[in-house]
C-alpha cells in the first residue's frame, strides 16, 4: 500500500500533490483522483473521434486502423457505438476524392458492416 501511494503521489504535479498528500490508502487516493479527473479521458476520447479526419499524406489502411482504435478507445471508456453509426461515420470522414461514393452512399438505403 505504501509503495502504491508513493508511486501515485510521485506522478502528481506539485499543486495536485499539495491537495492529495494527506491520503495514506492507495485505493482511496486512486478513487478520489479517478472521480475528479477520470471523466477527462472519456471527453478526450470522444473529441478525438469527433474531430478525426482522413488526410492524403497517410495511407488509407493506416487511417482505417487509427479510426478503429478511436472506436475501441471509446468502448474502453464505456461508450460502445452501434456498428451502423461507426460505418456511417467512417464514410463521411473519407477524403474529398471519395465524394462520388459518399454521395451515392447517402442516397441509398444500404447499410455497411465493418
Amino acid at each position: 500500500n505504501k509503495l502504491c501511494v508513493h508511486t501515485i503521489k510521485c506522478g502528481l504535479s506539485d499543486k495536485l500533490f499539495d491537495n492529495y498528500c494527506h491520503f495514506t490508502c492507495a485505493k482511496d487516493l486512486w478513487d478520489e483522483l479517478n472521480g475528479c479527473y477520470g471523466f477527462c479521458a472519456k471527453n478526450f476520447a470522444t473529441a478525438k473521434f469527433m474531430f478525426f479526419q482522413m488526410v492524403e499524406e497517410k495511407s488509407f489502411s493506416s487511417q482505417i486502423e487509427d479510426f478503429q482504435k478511436l472506436v475501441s478507445d471509446l468502448a474502453k471508456e464505456g461508450d460502445v457505438l452501434p456498428e451502423r453509426f461507426v460505418a456511417h461515420g467512417l464514410v463521411f470522414k473519407l477524403l474529398d476524392s471519395w465524394k462520388e461514393y459518399k454521395h451515392w452512399y447517402s442516397h441509398h438505403r444500404t447499410y455497411l458492416n465493418l
